[in-house]
């Protein structure tokens, strides 16, 4: 059904039926539009478990893929793993390119680097699973616009990140996050691993409640209405905060002290 479709149909029955109705529709209405939303992209059961480094040669094996021989690509938790480790192991620099040549890292023509993840006879696919600097720069500029909105939302209110006491963290991607890989690329603060807590599919929990609880439905209108919106491009710091975060963990590496503590000792 299409979403105009959908509205319509919603319309017509809140003429006949009332506000109740209406409210159930648009509830079943945002069930549809998450459950669609779910289904989009690429969901695959091979993704990074864990990842095994061989210091001495500085170069990176991902050895712990759920049915290896069908790899054809990484997942976006999968993409965090990657790069995290691709930096804590020395491959990529804080720009996201690559410092180091091997066997796994290439160069096109044009000069851009690349890792390969798994060869085209390794993952029996029809081309090499590889990560580019393109692929590394595009994520570290999205890690980087999360990173700014938590700092700017933290500095309007005059907090620091040490009055952090927990970060709920939902949606799909949100299940599959290694909290420790999420924090060395510097997409999270570097805070306690244990006040990071996954709550999974927030959205459509909040649509079953709504619809099965009444002051469930009255405590999300008393949270919509207690909600503030802070407009990002109006803060005159944001783009400051955002150029800052665009390296990986972040220009100002004194705000990851574990980070650069576990770095030192890798070396």
């Amino acid at each position: 059904m299409a979403v105009n479709d959908a509205y319509y149909l919603i319309q017509a029955v809140c003429r006949r039926q009332g506000d109740k109705m209406k409210k159930a529709l648009i509830v079943f209405l945002s069930f549809l539009l998450i459950v669609n939303f779910s289904a989009c992209g690429n969901k695959t059961d091979t993704k990074v478990h864990k990842s095994q480094n061989d210091y001495y040669n500085q170069w990176l094996y991902f050895t712990s893929f759920e049915n290896y021989a069908s790899v054809v690509g990484v997942c976006g938790s999968g993409i965090i793993d990657v790069i995290s480790e691709l930096f804590m192991t020395g491959i990529i620099n804080p720009k996201g390119k690559f410092v180091r040549e091997g066997k796994r890292v290439r160069h096109d023509h044009y000069g851009m680097g690349s890792y390969v993840i798994a060869f085209e006879s390794e993952a029996g696919s029809v081309k090499d699973v590889e990560i580019t600097e393109v692929d590394i720069d595009n994520f570290i500029r999205a890690k980087g616009a999360i990173f700014s909105a938590i700092r700017t939302m933290l500095n309007s209110l005059d907090f620091d990140v040490s009055m952090i006491d927990d970060v709920y963290v939902a949606g799909g991607i949100g299940s599959g996050i290694n909290m420790r890989n999420a924090v060395n690329i510097g997409m999270f603060p570097d805070i306690p691993l244990e006040k990071f807590h996954y709550i999974g599919n927030s959205s459509l929990t909040g649509a079953y409640l709504m619809l099965h609880s009444t002051p469930a439905e009255k405590k999300t209108y008393e949270l919509a209405s207690n909600m503030t919106y802070l407009e990002l491009s109006t803060v005159p710091t944001y783009m400051d905060e955002f150029v800052g975060a665009c390296f990986i963990p972040h220009t100002d590496t004194g705000m990851f002290p574990d980070v650069m503590k576990d770095l030192q000792n890798r070396k």
